[in-house]
Parts: C-alpha cells; sequence; structure tokens
C-alpha cells in the first residue's frame, strides 16, 4: 500500500427523518458514575444512530476506559470536555447532558434560543471527552472500596492521612491532570503527589494527560472548552498573542452574555490544558467555572439546573463558531511529547516521528471519523506493529454493508455526504442506483449534487409502502482524481 496519495473515501452522514426518543437518558440530578456513564453512552450511541458516535479511546491507570463521543456531521471540529478534575464530576453530567439534548435538538425534538441545533451540527462536529479522570472521579464518590488493598496506604499518604476522599482532584497516580501540560508547566511549584496541585515529573505523563494531548494532534480542533466548577467565571486568556486577541476576545465576551459567567482577565500560572492549546495552538480555548464553589468537595448536583440553564445555548454558540473560525489560518506547529510505547511502535515501522502517525488525515487523507477508529484501534491493540497498523489501515478503505435497516417514507430524498468533493461525471444512476428485493433496478427521479454532498430523489410516485431496497454506490471519482475501492450496499425500508 502506498503511504502517500491514497484517498480514504469516507461516507459521513445519511439523512433520516426523525424518530420520538420519550425517554430521558442522562440522570442529571445523582451522583454520577463512571459506570453510569458506561451504560448512558451505550444506549447514546444505540438510539440516535450515527449522529452520536461513541469511541474508546484509552484506559486510565486502573484500567478505566476513556471515551471519546462524536456528536454531528459537520466538517469543523470542537472539542469539549469534563473531570480533568475528580471532585468536578458535574462537568460530566454537563456534558453527557449536552450531547443528549443536542441531539433531541437535532431531531426537531427540543429547541434552544438563538441556535437550530440541526444548523450547527451539520457545520460543525463536536467532540466530547466526558470524563478525562475516571479512576479519580470513582475514588472521590466512592473512596478506597473500588481500588486494590495494595494501594490504600499510598492513597491514604498522598491524601494527607485521610480515608475521606470528597476533596479529591488528582488521577489515582497522585497527579493533577489539569497541571500536566507542557504551557507553564515549570511555573507549578506543588513537586510531591497528592490529592491536588501535583504537576508530575515531567509534562504529559499521566495516561490520560496523553489522550488529551493525542486528541489534540489528531483533531486539531477549532475550539476547545474544558469545563470545571468553581466559581462562576471563565478563563480564557493564557499568552494569547496579540493577532489573536480580537477573536479570542470576541468569542469569550460572547460565551459570558449566554452564560453570565464573569471573565477572568488575568493570566493563569499555566499548565492546565486550555493554557496549552492557547499558548502552543494559537486556538480559542475556554474553562468556564460552572457554579458557585462549593469549598473542598463537589458540587451538589442539585445545582445542575443553573449550570445547565448557563451553558446550553453558551455550548451550541462555541460549536458554531467552530464552523465561523475554520478558515483562518492560525495554526502553527506544536511541540511533541512521545510516550516509550509509542516511540517504539514509530522506531519499528521505520517512521520518523510522531508527528507523521499522528497527521496520518493529511498522509493518508483519512477523515477524522476514521482517525479515531485508527486511534481507538491502536490505544486497544496487543502487540501492534507496523504490519497490524498497515491491516486496519486497509479496513477503513473498505466498504460494508451497513448493519441496520432504516425506515424512511416513500417520499424520501436520501442525502450521502462525502469526506471529499465529487466529480460532476460521478453524479449518475451507474453510480447511484436502487433496487428491489428482487433485484430489479428502481429508475430514481434524479441523481444530483455538488461538492461533497449526493441528493438521490425518489421515484415517481415514491417507493412502494412496506417494501424493502437496497442503495449501492460504487465507482465514484473525487476532483482529485482518486477512485472509491469498493463499494457499498444501503438495505432501508418504506413506511
Amino acid at each position: 500500500m502506498k503511504k502517500f496519495g491514497i484517498a480514504f473515501f469516507f461516507i459521513l452522514a445519511w439523512a433520516f427523518p426523525a424518530s420520538a426518543h420519550a425517554d430521558k437518558i442522562v440522570d442529571t440530578n445523582t451522583t454520577y458514575t463512571y459506570e453510569q456513564m458506561q451504560g448512558d453512552l451505550k444506549q447514546l450511541d444505540q438510539e440516535y444512530g450515527d449522529l452520536v458516535e461513541v469511541y474508546d479511546i484509552g484506559d486510565s491507570v486502573y484500567d478505566r476506559d476513556i471515551f471519546l463521543v462524536k456528536l454531528g456531521y459537520g466538517e469543523d471540529h470542537v472539542l469539549y470536555n469534563g473531570s480533568h478534575h475528580a471532585r468536578e464530576w458535574l462537568t460530566t453530567i454537563l456534558n453527557m447532558n449536552m450531547i443528549e439534548e443536542y441531539a433531541k435538538g437535532y431531531q426537531g425534538e427540543t429547541s434552544f434560543p438563538t441556535y437550530n441545533a440541526k444548523q450547527v451540527l451539520d457545520g460543525t462536529t463536536i467532540w466530547f471527552v466526558p470524563m478525562v479522570n475516571p479512576d479519580g472521579v470513582t475514588l472521590q464518590q466512592k473512596g478506597l472500596s473500588a481500588f486494590p488493598e495494595e494501594v490504600h496506604s499510598q492513597l491514604i499518604q498522598w491524601n494527607n492521612g485521610s480515608t475521606n476522599f470528597k476533596r479529591w482532584k488528582a488521577n489515582a497516580q497522585g497527579i493533577d491532570l489539569n497541571r500536566q501540560y507542557p504551557s507553564g508547566w515549570e511555573n507549578v511549584t506543588k513537586t510531591s503527589r497528592s490529592y491536588k496541585n501535583f504537576k508530575g515529573d515531567y509534562p504529559l505523563q499521566a495516561p490520560e494527560a496523553k489522550v488529551m494531548r493525542d486528541l489534540q494532534y489528531l483533531l486539531n480542533p477549532e475550539l476547545t472548552i474544558s469545563y470545571h466548577t468553581a466559581g462562576q467565571i471563565m478563563y480564557w486568556n493564557y499568552k494569547i498573542e496579540p493577532e489573536n486577541y480580537d477573536r479570542d476576545s470576541r468569542i469569550a465576551r460572547n460565551y459570558s452574555r449566554f452564560s453570565g459567567y464573569d471573565l477572568v482577565n488575568f493570566e493563569s500560572n499555566g499548565s492546565g490544558y486550555t493554557d496549552w492549546v492557547i499558548d502552543y495552538w494559537d486556538q480559542p480555548a475556554l474553562t468556564p467555572e460552572l457554579a458557585v464553589y462549593p469549598g473542598p468537595t463537589n458540587v451538589d448536583p442539585a445545582r445542575f439546573p443553573t449550570a445547565w440553564e448557563n451553558n446550553k445555548v453558551a455550548g451550541l454558540y462555541a460549536a458554531r463558531e467552530g464552523y465561523v473560525i475554520a478558515d483562518r489560518d492560525y495554526r502553527d506547529p506544536a511541540e511533541i511529547w512521545l510516550d516509550n510505547r509509542t516511540e517504539q511502535l514509530l522506531a519499528d515501522s521505520g517512521a520518523e516521528n510522531y508527528t507523521q502517525v499522528l497527521a496520518m488525515d493529511e498522509r493518508f487523507r483519512l477523515h477524522p471519523i476514521q482517525m479515531m477508529q485508527l486511534y481507538s484501534w491502536y490505544q486497544s491493540c496487543e502487540n501492534c506493529s507496523p504490519e497490524t497498523l498497515n491491516e486496519e489501515l486497509e479496513g477503513l478503505k473498505a466498504f460494508q454493508e451497513w448493519e441496520e435497516n432504516k425506515t424512511v417514507p416513500s417520499d424520501h430524498v436520501f442525502t450521502v455526504r462525502f469526506n471529499t468533493s465529487l466529480t460532476s461525471d460521478s453524479l449518475n444512476e451507474q453510480s447511484f442506483y436502487v433496487q428491489t428485493e428482487s433485484g430489479q433496478q428502481v429508475e430514481l427521479s434524479a441523481v444530483q449534487g455538488g461538492g461533497d454532498r449526493v441528493l438521490l430523489y425518489p421515484p415517481n410516485g415514491g417507493y412502494e409502502s412496506g417494501e424493502t431496497y437496497s442503495m449501492f454506490i460504487k465507482e465514484v471519482t473525487s476532483t482529485e482524481n482518486y477512485e472509491m475501492e469498493g463499494g457499498i450496499e444501503f438495505t432501508f425500508d418504506v413506511e
């Protein structure tokens, strides 16, 4: 397989009519645990089809999964996260509620002032890491019982001798994840493991911080939000370059207007996630603090309705900004930190550096969704090798039959989106066609499109009610003269 110049065609979205989702999945008035999040993510993934996709992107120190969630179909990207700090798990509830409510908004089941969720999510994909620190959250909520007995004494020592872990902010290594990022790391003075503020022995030491580093390189989002909980204020201006000040201050002021959070107009000491994004990537990054400071413990989830009211529109606004600023050339190369496992894989594969692996979207023309599939594989594979890497890349090229049928009205117009623009010659009934169950080709009334979208109009008089059809896509060519390898078959039922 050539390493350069190969285009991986990828269908980004099918357009389907809305279906009803009456039952609320995410319980926002509870001690929201890692296990509850796991179950809710599974339900959301099942309920909302390809609108919501869930990826396992890494493990914590004690093998709890770190999840990434894709919401939307947009070609521009923003990245939101919660629970860098263990006791601040109200931010996980916010992330999860955004996923559910924005998905409902996309399907027309709920509405938001000012912004139409469907329009926003058709332009921008929101990526969520709802719980960056699952070990820390679990320790804060459940205490020592959730961890091996042999580490209890060490955890108690890092907690200043206390068995009450309600104040815990760090991960289960006693490393404060929001003191782990390179920008300003040297300014942090806490040098021993603790329930809070220990910056680690070196930047990006903790596995959870490494995952967040990798996502930044893989997705290169237009805008980032890292939610915390103390003070109903917002940080936004760490070492902003003069040429970015107007852009970033406008975004911060608007988020402040929607949320009601006061802007902090002095720089922090650094080492936080958004500090690194602003400083190293020259991208806008916000740190909203969701609630009145409750003291050294978690915010009572009974306060969540206020946090939701403050952020539900602000979150859509920020996603919309991702689309607005996407064509601005503000990205500069950033420094790379390697971990030993990655170094070994790169050495075995002959790759020059970490950048080449994390920038496979450039080398192989992968869409970010495919990049997440690749990264999820990499994080979970055993005995990774250049051969298995190539096998995985080959697998991303193949189109397979869609796993589940969809039910559509008889006059439904299918919208198919690709990750690249197609030639006008590809818009024909030899490349896009529909057959009955008996294999008879259906005469579509039109196949139209432009750029990366193709519209398939139903036959005159519509599809037959109660019948099953199969759609086929094959032999399409991009405007860069790459041909799609293989084809796709998609089965649908008619109401």
